[in-house]
């Protein structure tokens, strides 16, 4: 077994890991809630539209009356906001969607650079992490030095 000592991580590739990470757990939740979401305001108000019945009265002539469910029930504003959500269409929700992921991304981003630089900050403290590599990973080839800045 070999063993080495790791003093720093770079907190660029953390954020980076983070930032990855992040997009990508967030991305399925909060895209599945915004269409569902989408899919029901849609539906919800075809529906409630569409609840207009024409009561024909037996009467010489074309004699009835309208029932408007959503006038009788006082829904008008209700309807009105469904049909403002309705109309904001997939490309709004998309992009919606996309600007939330990508903000919980950079969120994750900023705490995995944060956990990096605890990290070097304990390790520059202690002397160092050491890490013991099994006899199979050592018989890997080693890979090149990246060069210093």
């Amino acid at each position: 077994m070999k063993s080495y000592i790791l003093h720093k991580v770079s907190l660029w590739s953390m954020a980076k890991v983070g930032f990855l990470v992040g997009w990508i757990a967030s991305f399925l939740p909060i895209a599945l809630i915004f269409f569902v979401f989408f899919t029901v305001v849609n539906a919800l108000s075809t529906w409630l539209n569409g609840l207009v019945y024409h009561i024909k009265l037996p009467l010489p002539g074309n004699f009835g009356f309208d029932i408007n469910v959503i006038e009788l029930l006082k829904l008008q504003s209700f309807v009105d906001q469904l049909n403002g959500w309705a109309a904001t269409g997939f490309i709004s929700t998309l992009i919606i969607v996309i600007l939330l992921t990508s903000m919980v991304a950079v969120f994750w981003g900023i705490v995995a650079a944060l956990s990096g630089l605890i990290f070097n900050l304990i390790s520059k403290a202690i002397g160092g992490v050491r890490l013991v590599v099994s006899e199979d990973v050592a018989k890997l080839p080693a890979a090149e030095a990246a060069p210093q800045d």
